[in-house]
């Protein structure tokens, strides 16, 4: 019995470290991954931490994103909805959207940081809202 449970621990002691790793799920991603998952469809919940002139402004907003900004988010983290899906930030590069990831983390809320924002959404071409959601380009 002791051998049987001590060959066994291998495999038990990856099956608990693989859901270790899932439950520390990535703390970030590309644009490109994003970019994949909402053409898959997948639901997730897409928050921006810009200022309302920067969500409609030059480099727009992608589309479904929530516009909450990071100065509020005493307020809205408050409220935020937790229906399961997995939350992106996003902002104009990064760094906000960083800030907000560790200030939800700080109150028990998940979410992944968009590396490098909306000027890397741009670099790579992808479909942008801009002045309130009437132009998509």
């Amino acid at each position: 019995m002791r051998n049987q449970l001590r060959n066994a621990g291998l495999p038990v002691f990856l099956l608990v470290l693989l859901f270790a790793c899932q439950k520390t799920a990535t703390t970030s991603m590309t644009v490109d991954t994003l970019k994949s998952i909402l053409d898959a469809g997948e639901p997730l919940k897409l928050i921006d931490v810009r200022t309302e002139s920067e969500y409609t402004g030059s480099l727009g907003h992608i589309r479904g994103a929530e516009l909450m900004p990071l100065a509020d988010i005493e307020q809205w983290s408050a409220s935020l909805n937790h229906s399961g899906l997995p939350i992106v930030v996003i902002c104009r590069s990064g760094n906000r959207s960083g800030q907000a990831q560790k200030i939800l983390a700080e109150k028990g809320i998940h979410s992944i940081n968009l590396t490098g924002g909306m000027i890397n959404w741009n670099k790579m071409g992808y479909p942008v809202i801009k002045s309130g959601g009437e132009n998509e380009s």
